[in-house]
């Protein structure tokens, strides 16, 4: 004979009249139902639903919705820190054992079992308020407050979850705080004012959030010079967490987008003189154009989208060239140079990376502070980083030494009716002009190679292989109707 189901007032309970067995009078509760309630068949249960909401509202959760995990908010340093399964579920059987005491149905505490607490924490992944990685233009989260760039002084705010910070500076910002040993002993024997504070301003921007210049900087030199250091120094400052390397002839691959979901900079350290001319490099014009990019994570089935506002610093020696691919005006807008052309130290310092970041990183972030609160200014006045006219001279360099051969016939080379010039002329003079401007050249079978379609574009002339020297009166290759400009 079978059982009667439980009544209440004479009328059968079913699923959609289930008997809450507690009140309460929570927004939370009172939305999604109470939390224990008699099933149909009279048996004490749990709804999951409304527990984990109140579990995340109380507990600070969240779920970070580009790499699908669970985050918990921490009220003495303002960040969303990456919550382990462990952990979660520890905190889930403690809140189940807080509510059983709470409203004496005790019986709850023993549900908190390993797969009802799986169950509890999968749920959690799916209703848990998402929170996105802080991107909120101008706001920093350091050891003593929200550091709010927007005005035209820094300001340090309370901690609160609604910023979403999942990342955080792991130093204090102190606007009286010196980085003198940083600025004597690294930077101003390396570069001169104009290019100390070009280098404070971009890496300053980086502190504002995404690349509003839409620029790279190029730091290029001297080996020994200080580049490398200077990077290394700033990235710990800037938060290591918000980097991600560089690796230009990998960003056609399938998994490297992935790696740069929530950074804010892609840095390239004492990288070969190829970086901006690899297959994947045309791909550094996306990276920090704002395209919309799409990255890829192992062993996880959606790929992510992506914006690409990233910052992108380049320290390499010297011999840099870009592949242009005929687009050398998108490039002059997108590069910053750096020069470090200056003798290195005689006696380098060891370790001076470390030591400057242990004596003087506070005041290596007030100087960095200063730079975005500068450049900030520069945006609203100019749109873009402004440029001393040598500054702009050297990125024209590097594009004009990037297509040298172009460059030398659009320059060196002009139209002159009774001029004949043989490959090996023009070849020879290409050098010479590339020494003049400290360019390094290509090999003459390389120009070889590209003459004959950069004479045709520029100066509309063919190839001919019937061109007679005068003391030799032998026909070799070259171009008739061409001259050197006087």
């Amino acid at each position: 004979m079978a059982k009667s189901k439980p009544t209440k007032n004479g009328q059968k309970l079913g699923k959609a009249s289930a008997e809450p067995l507690v009140q309460v009078d929570d927004p939370i509760y009172q939305k999604y139902g109470q939390p224990i309630y008699l099933n149909e068949n009279g048996k004490i249960e749990v709804n999951q639903t409304s527990v984990v909401r109140k579990f995340a509202a109380d507990e600070k959760i969240g779920v970070e919705p580009a790499k699908g995990t669970l985050v918990k908010y921490t009220q003495g340093t303002g960040e969303w820190s990456p919550a382990p399964s462990t952990m979660v579920k520890g905190d889930l059987a403690e809140f189940m054992r807080k509510m059983a005491e709470e409203y004496k149905q005790m019986s709850v505490a023993f549900k908190t079992k390993p797969i009802f607490l799986n169950s509890l924490k999968n749920m959690l992944e799916v209703v848990a308020p998402q929170i996105t990685p802080q991107d909120q233009e101008g706001l920093v989260l350091v050891k003593n407050g929200v550091l709010d760039l927007t005005g035209n002084k820094p300001a340090v705010k309370e901690f609160s979850p609604d910023y979403g910070f999942t990342t955080a500076l792991s130093l204090a910002y102190k606007p009286t705080a010196k980085c003198t040993r940083f600025l004597n002993d690294l930077l101003k024997p390396a570069l001169g004012p104009d290019d100390v504070s070009l280098v404070q301003r971009y890496f300053g921007s980086v502190l504002l959030g995404t690349n509003a210049s839409q620029r790279i900087l190029v730091l290029k030199g001297t080996p020994g010079g200080g580049k490398s250091t200077l990077v290394s120094v700033l990235e710990r400052v800037i938060g290591l967490d918000r980097i991600s390397y560089l690796r230009s002839s990998h960003l056609d691959g399938r998994f490297e987008f992935g790696g740069f979901l929530g950074k804010r900079m892609l840095t390239g350290k004492d990288v070969p003189g190829d970086v901006l001319s690899v297959n994947g490099a045309k791909l550094l014009k996306s990276l920090v154009g704002g395209d919309l990019l799409e990255g890829e994570i192992k062993y996880v089935a959606d790929k992510k989208q992506l914006v690409g506002n990233f910052h992108v610093v380049i320290a390499c020696n010297n011999n840099l060239r870009i592949a242009l691919d005929g687009d050398d005006d998108a490039w002059r807008r997108r590069l910053l140079l750096v020069q470090f052309d200056r003798p290195k130290p005689a006696v380098p310092v060891v370790d001076l990376a470390e030591q400057l970041i242990n004596e003087e990183a506070e005041g290596i972030l007030a100087w960095l502070v200063e730079g975005a609160i500068q450049h900030s200014k520069e945006l609203k006045q100019n749109g873009n980083f402004k440029l001393t006219a040598d500054q702009q001279l050297r990125i024209d360099d590097l594009i004009d030494a990037s297509q040298s051969v172009s460059c030398f016939v659009r320059k060196g080379l002009e139209l002159k009716a009774d001029s004949k010039l043989t490959v090996q002329q023009i070849v020879d003079g290409y050098q010479a002009y590339c020494k003049d401007r400290k360019w390094v050249p290509l090999t003459e079978r390389q120009v070889e190679n590209a003459l004959g379609g950069i004479m045709l574009k520029e100066l509309e002339v063919t190839k001919r292989n019937d061109v007679v020297l005068p003391d030799t009166e032998k026909a070799v290759r070259g171009f008739v109707g061409v001259g050197f400009v006087e």
